[in-house]
């Protein structure tokens, strides 16, 4: 199987798909010739925050959400995807940055020492938990958003 690669048309058209407006992505050009990164920019949300899709050695995907003055920021969620072909491997990581976009998913760091951590929930399991046990809560538009000033 063919490996994925960033630059790849199928990339450029799942995340089309997924956002009311294409042109808003920004590639990055990277000077030594290797993979550029795609980044998005909320411009609804305080603080202020981003997507950036980029290759990883061996042809995997991270997906790093950034969170301005967030301790620990940027957040990245890996996918291994070097071994689908190019167009399957665009439409698996177009689908969740579109998730993060549509806030079907919030980003949430848990309080705990051995349930806690970040995690991208769906925002009806996160309105199921006591709120004791979030230190914050992230969307992409803000409409979820939880303790971020101050963690």
């Amino acid at each position: 199987m063919e490996g994925f690669v960033l630059t790849d048309p199928p990339l450029d058209s799942a995340l089309a798909q997924v956002l009311p407006d294409a042109p808003a992505w920004q590639k990055s050009e990277v000077p030594d010739g290797g993979d550029p990164s795609y980044i998005l920019r909320s411009t609804r949300s305080l603080p202020p925050r981003s997507l950036d899709v980029r290759l990883r050695d061996g042809g995997d995907v991270e997906v790093c959400f950034a969170i301005t003055g967030v301790r620990g920021s940027p957040f990245e969620q890996l996918f291994t995807v070097g071994d689908l072909p190019s167009p399957e491997a665009a439409k698996v990581v177009a689908d969740f940055v579109g998730r993060i976009l549509s806030e079907e998913l919030v980003l949430v760091m848990s309080r705990g020492a051995l349930k806690g951590g970040r995690e991208f929930v769906k925002p009806e399991d996160l309105a199921r938990r006591p709120p004791s046990s979030i230190r914050w809560a992230a969307s992409w538009s803000g409409t979820y958003d939880r303790g971020l000033f101050g963690a």
